[in-house]
């Protein structure tokens, strides 16, 4: 493995070798799931809430069909009471 190859999840490169990231984009997020999994986010209302990811879940099952029977738990109601969420 090349360590200054582009990582094929974010498409950067790591700044030193041996050195990996923890962040990735919301698409390749999603991605990850799993169906049947349980998802659980943290926040208050609109604060906090990964809505990037909420969107990319969504988009990512539009477009495979997958993931299907998730459980998602959250630490309060999500959104702005008016239009999201």
């Amino acid at each position: 493995m090349n360590p200054m190859a582009p990582s094929p999840m974010t498409g950067s490169t790591d700044s030193a070798p041996g050195l990996h990231t923890k962040v990735i984009s919301a698409r390749a997020s999603a991605a990850l799931v799993q169906s049947g999994q349980t998802i659980a986010t943290c926040g208050f209302v609109g604060i906090g809430f990964p809505e990037n990811l909420a969107i990319a879940l969504e988009d990512h099952f539009n477009e495979t069909g997958l993931p299907r029977d998730l459980t998602l738990v959250f630490g309060a109601g999500q959104g702005d009471g008016k239009d999201r969420g």
